[in-house]
């Protein structure tokens, strides 16, 4: 949801303007979306944002809206001021008393947010479709009260789905009223700690990073259950890098070894139409038998099917676990021609285009960060089996016949399309050859022989006789 959120507010707020042109060879040098203005109260900005936005015309000389600058946040210190970096700076050079005031620029660099001038209802449908938020959470109920930074009080929504929708309309279209979240943060818990029977000594206040407004919500909490109980502070980004892992703030990388591993796409290609990370997991949740009889579109079952297993080339059943489409392979879009697609393995196809949506799925960039640059990406597969080699080594099989077919092509195929010049192993430990490649590869990214890889298990078995083999294990 944070990433479709942050995807949206960028490519909208860059319509309004295009930072990505400018400089960025220093931080200081990345235009901010927002600045915060101190010592001022809420009215007098509000009054010369007013006069400025007034002034602001088009070609055509009527007053814009999409690119006004607003207020996005109110404390008892500060007013926060949000619109594009072009127009703030125009805003503090022409407002004589903005210009003179107190203001700094804030570490906004992702676009507008709490501006109702941009965004509207539409906007946080869509957000929620592209999530698929009723789909995933809506049957979940909320189970602790969250509180609105916009009027301090617990949202009203019963289910999580519906907390989400309030929070991205809130973000999107609503400024920030900090006052009222420590107000409202300091009621709720009085109220808990009066109807306690043996009320804490200590109250615990976790938070992510101190900065100025936190600090003012933390002081303002603390300030006002004085007569309660004390209240001690927790930063999270501390406790959790504590003895734990190496301080990269300090400029101190660890070695590989000491490093947690993440998974960062998937992809698959199973029986029972599971054909998606979401749909396999859907399947094994359910517990379904994915066995089925033999496909019209395999072979004709009629002709082959022997029970008595006494004709050759016969099968003893009519049932397996098939894929659905294994033939379905955009040879052109892989850059093989339709005469190099045929006599190329479905495994090694399977592989070349599970790979590619497991890439897709994870953002991957080839070459964008040091762990994406191909002399650091690996390729491990899993495979133990080779029957479509054997089934064609008879048939008219051409000059592609041998790099079709061959094991070590599978996770090959990968690197040359994708140009990744890491290791690349092709394991085969028969039934557990998959998890073995993945071990492997576990083991080559602790051992920092490679910084990105991909794993997996490839079996297609395409042989009439070897799936009667199978069929009967």
């Amino acid at each position: 949801m944070a990433f479709v959120f942050c995807r949206h507010v960028g490519s909208i707020s860059q319509l309004l303007e295009n930072t990505t042109r400018l400089s960025t060879d220093t931080a200081s040098s990345i235009p901010t979306w927002a600045s915060v203005i101190i010592g001022l109260p809420a009215e007098v900005v509000q009054a010369e944002l007013d006069i400025f936005n007034g002034q602001q015309t088009d070609q055509g000389g009527m007053s814009t809206t999409l690119t006004r600058v607003s207020i996005s946040h109110v404390d008892h210190a500060s007013v926060g001021v949000t619109g594009p970096p072009a127009r703030l700076a125009e805003l503090f050079s022409k407002s004589k008393t903005l210009g003179a005031s107190r203001h700094a620029t804030l570490p906004i660099t992702g676009g507008l947010c709490h501006v109702p001038n941009v965004y509207d209802d539409d906007d946080v449908r869509a957000l929620l479709s592209a999530a698929r938020v009723w789909d995933r959470w809506g049957s979940r109920r909320v189970q602790q009260p969250l509180l609105s930074p916009r009027t301090g009080t617990p949202f009203e929504a019963a289910e999580a789905a519906g907390l989400i929708e309030a929070i991205c309309a809130e973000a999107l279209t609503k400024p920030l009223f900090f006052d009222k979240v420590a107000e409202g943060a300091a009621e709720q818990i009085a109220r808990r700690l009066q109807s306690s029977a043996i009320p804490p000594s200590c109250l615990g206040v976790q938070h992510y990073r101190t900065s100025l407004i936190s600090d003012g919500i933390v002081s303002t909490v603390a300030e006002q259950l004085a007569s309660h109980t004390a209240v001690q502070r927790r930063d999270l980004v501390d406790w959790v890098t504590v003895d734990e892992v190496p301080d990269y703030n300090m400029g101190n990388p660890g070695s590989p070894q000491d490093s947690k591993l993440a998974v960062v796409g998937m992809a698959c290609r199973m029986p029972g139409d599971a054909d998606t990370p979401e749909k396999f997991w859907e399947l094994l949740v359910q517990g379904r038998d994915t066995l089925s009889e033999v496909p019209a579109d395999r072979f004709d079952l009629d002709a082959h099917f022997d029970p008595t297993m006494e004709m050759e080339n016969s099968v003893g059943t009519r049932f397996g676990n098939f894929v659905s489409n294994p033939g379905f392979f955009d040879a052109g879009f892989f850059n093989m021609s339709p005469r190099e697609a045929q006599q190329t393995d479905p495994m090694q196809r399977l592989a070349l285009v599970t790979a590619y949506e497991a890439l897709e799925m994870a953002g991957f960039v080839p070459g964008r960060t040091p762990s994406s640059h191909g002399s650091r990406v690996g390729t491990y597969y899993g495979q133990a089996s080779d029957d479509y080699r054997e089934v064609n080594a008879s048939q008219k099989v051409g000059t592609y016949g041998i790099p079709g077919t061959e094991r070590a092509f599978g996770n090959g195929r990968i690197n040359y399309f994708f140009n990744f010049q890491g290791p690349s192993f092709n394991v085969d430990t028969a039934c557990s050859s998959g998890l073995a490649a993945v071990q492997a590869a576990c083991s080559a990214l602790w051992a920092g022989e490679a910084d990105t890889v991909i794993a997996g298990g490839l079996n297609v078995i395409v042989s009439v006789s070897q799936a009667a083999i199978e069929a009967e294990k």
